[in-house]
């Protein structure tokens, strides 16, 4: 595991992974190539693995971009920052306590995907322009569908996404209760969680598949997130009550 740091940003690299990571990015590059006409089908094995490389550091740059726009929102409403944590397998924020305001707190979950939303433009605007270069057109559209997957997947209403945050955020400033909007939100998304499983299911059924795979990774992957978010959850209750403090 290779670990750069940087002030209060943590960059984590697995080799193994990475090249892994490369390997997928060349048969989804293909993929693409098959469905729209960018780039050129005749590329060499060179070039596939200088785009897939370059994929994979923008990817690790739109990750960056993710948490860093959490950042600034977090100093702008005066919460501090601990951390910023980028790996292959995701990136998260850590803050120094929490958004005091329901305000603070969704505009602070919401400046990620914004961000992501942003640079999914640009990218795509860029690769309008570099039509005329295979390699490159390829990298910045393949790294502008990546930017929307990543805000599309991040506004779901699932704790600790922003989207659930963003949920919380709403019921906060509704009921101006933190802890009960904390687990509505929980519920919301765990609702979420069971719709993805049984759209997983009704898609084997309809003889789906590729749908049906999506959905089930989909599932877990938000029910791990979910969970652990929620043992957290509980875990800074039980602090609470230890210390109690003003709310």
């Amino acid at each position: 595991m290779l670990i750069v740091k940087c002030r209060k940003c943590r960059i984590c690299v697995n080799p193994l992974v990475a090249i892994v990571e490369m390997i997928i990015i060349i048969y989804l590059v293909i993929v693409i190539q098959s469905i729209v006409s960018i780039g050129s089908i005749g590329f060499s094995y060179i070039d596939y693995l200088i785009i897939s490389f370059l994929i994979l550091m923008g990817s690790l740059g739109s990750l960056f971009m993710h948490e860093y726009a959490h950042l600034l929102a977090a100093r702008w409403m005066h919460l501090p920052v601990k951390e910023l944590t980028i790996s292959l397998a995701g990136a998260s924020t850590s803050f120094d306590g929490e958004p005091s305001t329901a305000k603070s707190s969704f505009m602070i979950s919401a400046a990620g995907p914004l961000m992501n939303i942003l640079t999914g433009i640009i990218l795509y605007a860029a690769y309008l322009v570099l039509k005329e270069s295979a390699v490159v057109s390829t990298i910045f559209f393949c790294l502008s569908v990546w930017n929307g997957i990543l805000s599309a997947y991040n506004l779901l209403p699932v704790m600790p996404l922003d989207g659930g945050c963003m949920v919380r955020s709403i019921l906060w400033s509704k009921g101006n209760n933190f802890i009960r909007s904390n687990q509505i939100s929980f519920n919301i998304g765990n609702a979420f969680i069971f719709i993805c499983f049984l759209a997983g299911i009704v898609s084997i059924f309809a003889f789906h598949p590729v749908m049906s795979v999506v959905c089930f990774v989909l599932g877990v992957s938000l029910w791990q997130s979910a969970k652990l978010a929620y043992q957290q959850m509980v875990t800074a209750q039980l602090f609470s009550m230890l210390c109690p403090k003003n709310r």
